[in-house]
């Protein structure tokens, strides 16, 4: 038997973690780390103890480290100090006395790797493994810095590392699981590719159902704050970069289909609702991915889900075969505000041939409206 450490940084990941440890790790003692900025986290780390889903749970101190996502200064500072000291962070977090096996992350920054390099110090024979969420581990470019500015960056900081033991992920890892290998958008993918199939699994759905407490919460009137015809997924965008010009978008969109027709699902990194003031229906944050509750949509919903560019419009594909009309702004938006990489946009073509004619990418603005109108006469 072996101990297996989880770093779930957002709620989707917890299920994509349930899903690794469900299908390869039943019989394994399991850890998770659980972000401590995550709305609604005290509850999930209740429903884990009490259903036994982990052996263990503990709070990731994201908050201390990542106060805020546009902190340009503190970041760089943390990254420099993590070179030179790349415990720092671990340090502070309070692990169960353990020699941990296996560590399973999507995030691959300086906060993981203190993670890592911490647990490298009790067993040097530690094994990293990557997980999916969405379409990030997907081309290569989220492995390998492209530009010369980027590689000068990347020998900098971790130059240090061959004095300090600090040690790097995506350069030791030797497996990744994914739920769609096909949809990889790169052939010489330097990991053993672990399939993550979970798709429609009763037993598994329950499970995630049972972690969030879904049940209850539908009860409490979940559905009903998104009885909207059309459903819109902030980003985080504001939190992150202040002004994406989204805001202007949505009242262009509600122009076309009627301010009362949309509801906002906000995102649970926002700490600012600037969509109600705007007179906009928005949801009460329960700390819950929205993947999770389109799983549990009846099959015939005719809701049509919007986003510039979040994977939660389309990773609950990953857990269930129902297909609703989504629609992905990114190129609406303009550079100016919001650059989507170009092998994100291949990904999003692929995933859209691959999946069917559910998906909608409007190149331009106008062609948004004419495509909304559309729909509105279909309904």
């Amino acid at each position: 038997m072996r101990n297996i450490l989880f770093f779930a940084y957002t709620p989707f990941q917890t299920i994509v973690s349930l899903a690794i440890r469900y299908q390869y790790y039943q019989n394994d003692n399991a850890v998770i780390i659980l972000a401590d900025s995550v709305q609604g986290r005290e509850k999930l780390k209740n429903n884990i103890e009490k259903n036994e889903l982990f052996d263990y749970v503990l709070f990731g101190n994201i908050r201390k480290f990542f106060p805020k996502s546009n902190n340009r200064k503190l970041h760089e500072l943390n990254r420099i100090r993590s070179a030179f000291d790349p415990y720092f962070i671990a340090a502070d977090l309070s692990f169960p006395e353990m020699k941990v096996d296996v560590f399973i992350s999507t995030e691959v920054n300086y906060y993981t790797e203190s993670i890592y390099s911490y647990l490298r110090k009790r067993n040097k024979n530690i094994e990293i493994e990557l997980m999916d969420e969405g379409y990030t581990y997907y081309f290569k470019e989220a492995f390998k810095p492209t530009t010369r500015k980027n590689i000068m960056k990347q020998f900098l900081f971790r130059a240090p590392g061959a004095f300090t033991g600090r040690r790097y992920m995506a350069k030791e890892a030797k497996a990744i699981y994914y739920f769609a290998p096909e949809l990889l958008c790169w052939d010489e993918i330097p990991y053993n590719i672990k399939p993550l199939n979970v798709k429609n699994d009763l037993i598994f759905h329950n499970m995630v159902n049972t972690l969030f407490d879904y049940g209850n919460l539908e009860k409490d009137g979940l559905q009903k704050e998104f009885e909207k015809p059309f459903l819109y997924f902030e980003e985080s965008f504001f939190w992150s970069m202040s002004n994406n010009n989204d805001v202007e978008i949505i009242d262009h969109i509600s122009e076309i289909i009627g301010k009362n027709n949309m509801a906002i699902k906000l995102h649970p990194r926002n700490e600012i609702n600037r969509f109600e003031v705007r007179g906009y229906k928005t949801n009460i944050s329960y700390g819950i991915p929205w993947e999770l509750v389109a799983s549990n949509l009846p099959e015939d919903d005719k809701r049509v889900f919007l986003s510039f560019s979040s994977g939660a419009v389309l990773n609950y594909k990953f857990l269930c075969d129902k297909s609703f009309k989504t629609i992905l702004l990114y190129k609406c938006i303009g550079d100016k505000y919001y650059h989507v990489e170009d092998s994100v946009k291949e990904w999003f073509e692929k995933f859209k041939e691959h999946y069917g004619d559910s998906v909608y990418i409007p190149s331009t603005v106008e062609e948004l409206d004419s495509l909304l109108r559309d729909i509105i006469g279909g309904q």
